[in-house]
């Protein structure tokens, strides 16, 4: 029976033992990190890039006016040569036997011209006979002329003082008329020449501000403007457009890859735009932000605000068309784990 009156006892001091230990405290967690996007103020325009190659103003391909065999080709590329200076030679053999056939031809018209003259001075001969001398002549003339052209365009001469910029045919190619040899660098201003899409090459106009970039060789980007547009589309459906460079360093060559850029308006117009990763919308519920009141040490709350959206842009920002205004930060990575009132460290910043 004493067990029995001592186990409510027992019971007793257990009870009063836990009532004396504190409640277990709530976890705090940590500042979640997010990243975020400062609002910029609208803009009428909006800048886009384009690949292209540089090239130097005034350059030209230079190539044979007669067809044959390659035989030498003294140019080579980065040299210097003035005008004049054999750039590359034909084998004319071929057109030099046709300039010996042409010369002894126009020496047989000369002589058959005066023989016939002279018999039509002296009544020996008609008029017509007379007359059919001075046309052979001349069409012998125009022969010999024509022979004595093709052996000479034969050599591919130097037409200004200039330097190559490639050598494009080797020796022993065989060449057509007019096939590509040599390509001479211009000597005046550089130029860039990109390829431009359909759907936008007719806001490009002649005069439009854009910029270029050479790589390192551009350390902050050359002003540059429009200096034309192609009107017929590539093979690859894309418009060919000359920008004309200004500022450019003495490293900068033709046939270097470039990146332009070309400023257009806007055609959003003049909106508040916001990143779209930074606009949520719950199932059924209109669509909202994270607004981002800074504190101290990278960190502030973050608070539920409403917007209405507009368009979608190329570059995947949203038409803010109301709730937000320039110079309001919103959440843009880490939305989908904030509640109102949260307190965020901010790692990252975009405009």
């Amino acid at each position: 029976m004493q067990r029995i009156n001592n186990f409510p006892l027992a019971l007793t001091c257990i009870f009063l033992a836990s009532c004396g230990k504190k409640a277990a405290e709530p976890i705090a967690y940590p500042p979640r990190p997010v990243i975020v996007q400062t609002i910029a103020a609208p803009s009428g325009t909006e800048t886009r890039t384009f690949s292209g190659v540089t090239k130097a103003a005034g350059g030209t391909t230079l190539g044979f006016e007669v067809a044959g065999r390659i035989i030498s080709v003294p140019a080579q590329e980065g040299q210097l040569y003035q005008k004049g200076d054999i750039l590359a030679q034909l084998d004319v053999s071929n057109y030099e036997a046709d300039l010996r056939k042409a010369e002894a031809e126009a020496l047989n018209a000369n002589e058959e011209l005066k023989r016939t003259q002279q018999l039509f001075e002296s009544s020996n001969s008609s008029r017509t006979q007379f007359d059919s001398a001075i046309a052979a002549q001349r069409s012998a003339a125009a022969s010999l002329t024509v022979a004595r052209k093709k052996v000479a365009d034969g050599t591919l001469l130097m037409p200004y003082d200039g330097v190559i910029q490639e050598v494009i045919a080797d020796e022993q190619n065989v060449v057509a008329a007019g096939n590509e040899v040599v390509r001479i660098q211009g000597g005046g201003n550089m130029e860039a020449t990109i390829a431009v899409p359909a759907e936008v090459i007719a806001a490009v106009s002649v005069g439009m501000p854009a910029t270029v970039e050479v790589g390192k060789l551009t350390p902050k980007p050359l002003p540059a403007t429009v200096k034309k547009t192609s009107p017929q589309a590539s093979q690859n459906a894309t418009y060919k457009v000359t920008l004309s460079l200004s500022d450019v360093p003495a490293g900068v060559r033709g046939g270097m890859d470039a990146e332009a850029g070309i400023v257009f308006p806007n055609p959003l117009g003049e909106t508040v735009r916001a990143e779209s990763a930074a606009v949520v919308s719950e199932s059924g519920g209109a669509p909202f932000v994270w607004t981002i009141s800074p504190t101290s040490g990278g960190q502030g709350t973050v608070s539920k605000r409403m917007v209405k959206i507009g368009k979608l842009s190329t570059e995947g920002t949203l038409e803010i068309l109301d709730g937000l205004s320039p110079g309001e930060i919103v959440v843009t990575r880490g939305v989908h784990h904030l509640s109102e009132g949260a307190v965020v460290t901010i790692t990252e910043s975009t405009n």
